[in-house]
């Protein structure tokens, strides 16, 4: 769906949403007083996520053609990899460091200045796109696709209880 919306409004414009979402669930989750709030958060950056994921994938793919595609989707996966390892290991020295006693919280909270940074440089760097063609969303698809997903996952995840 929010690749849809990215087609419909804006590629750019949804890039940005998605992108202030999770730096302001980033900081929510880095200032949470109790576990409520900071779960609360982690659901704001799971949305958050969700809306910016398909716009980069896209933008990609429709501001870079030929080697220069392949090059950018080449990137796009290094990057992806490096994270998945970098940010436990950033992680993990965050935690022992223990920046200004912020404990745990400073894993979230350095996405912040990452965040406006990137926010800032968007309107200079992404180029925006949409969709040719007027479209509309599939809400029904959405919701039974939803419904289907936690209908398999959920009993996978409680398992025996």
């Amino acid at each position: 769906m929010a690749g849809r919306l990215g087609d419909i409004f804006g590629r750019r414009r949804l890039y940005a949403i998605g992108l202030l979402l999770f730096t302001v669930s980033s900081l929510l989750c880095g200032l949470a007083p109790d576990p409520v709030v900071l779960m609360l958060a982690r659901v704001v950056q799971g949305v958050a996520a969700a809306v910016l994921s398909p716009q980069v994938l896209t933008i990609l793919g429709t501001a870079y053609t030929g080697l220069a595609r392949q090059r950018a989707f080449t990137a796009y996966g290094l990057v992806l990899a490096s994270a998945s390892v970098g940010g436990q290991l950033i992680g993990g020295l965050l935690i022992k460091a223990d920046v200004a006693g912020l404990g745990w919280r400073s894993c979230f909270l350095i996405n912040v200045p990452i965040g406006v940074l990137a926010l800032l440089l968007t309107p200079r760097v992404v180029p925006e796109s949409r969709a040719d063609g007027s479209g509309r969303l599939d809400i029904v698809g959405t919701v039974l696709v939803t419904l289907g997903l936690a209908a398999v996952v959920l009993p996978l995840v409680e398992g025996r209880e």
